[in-house]
């Protein structure tokens, strides 16, 4: 038996990605009150789980985290945290730039080679996924670290997919627009902020997070074997134009 490693596994992609591999054996971190939170939804449910607290800001605990599962054949990471601020680049304070940049990139990195460490010792030909963003590709105003970071995570992919892949670790990710959540449907249903925004979407459609699971599931099966260092753009069209 192999396990996914979910991390930020509180997200609501992860709850629409369950619902396509129920059947998966998962060790699902996060920040504590989300792990307590998916520990008592999980409950009674049949899906095989491990929690562990992280916070991926954090090297110690990043390490700590996965030093726990050492032990166990890992065979897919699935990559969820992320944040972002909105910000004039001149409002930009070293506060907001480095938990912006701690979060979504230096995590993210410290995470992947954590993991790849456990697939190599283990001889595991590993997947690894993770959520970069339309923004990783173009740019747009009031999210300079934001947008940074997700660029700087899609080459970071290219550069782990080249390592690792004499390991038969492949890595990949998925580059969303606005994902649709109920937290934020306000935000994205705000007549000023659609017409600034979902017209720049030739299909006129946010993205759900049902796309985002069909995508990481495409990626972490075989379907997919012949892609690496790759992202899937999910924007409906935005970074065309």
């Amino acid at each position: 038996m192999t396990y996914t490693v979910v991390v930020g596994a509180g997200s609501g992609i992860f709850e629409a990605y369950l619902k396509l591999a129920p059947d998966k054996q998962y060790i699902l971190m996060d920040l504590p009150e989300r792990t307590d939170k998916l520990r008592a939804e999980l409950a009674g449910t049949g899906i095989h789980a491990e929690f562990r607290d992280i916070d991926v800001r954090d090297t110690a605990s990043v390490r700590d985290a996965f030093d726990h599962f050492a032990e166990r054949p890992v065979a897919e990471l699935i990559y969820l945290v992320g944040i972002n601020c909105f910000a004039e680049a001149l409002d930009v304070t070293e506060q907001m730039w480095d938990s912006i940049l701690d979060t979504n990139l230096k995590g993210c990195f410290f995470v992947m080679q954590a993991c790849a460490g456990i697939m190599i010792r283990h001889k595991m030909p590993g997947r690894m996924v993770n959520i970069v963003s339309q923004h990783g590709f173009v740019g747009n105003t009031l999210r300079a670290p934001y947008c940074a970071s997700k660029a700087a995570m899609v080459n970071l992919n290219r550069v782990l997919a080249l390592e690792w892949a004499p390991f038969g670790i492949r890595v990949n990710s998925v580059a969303p627009t606005w994902i649709q959540y109920p937290c934020n449907e306000r935000l994205l249903q705000d007549p000023e902020f659609k017409k600034k925004n979902l017209r720049g979407i030739p299909l006129r459609s946010y993205c759900q997070p049902e796309d985002v699971a069909d995508a990481v599931d495409f990626l972490l099966s075989d379907r997919s074997r012949m892609m690496t260092g790759q992202s899937i753009l999910l924007d409906g069209g935005w970074t065309i134009q």
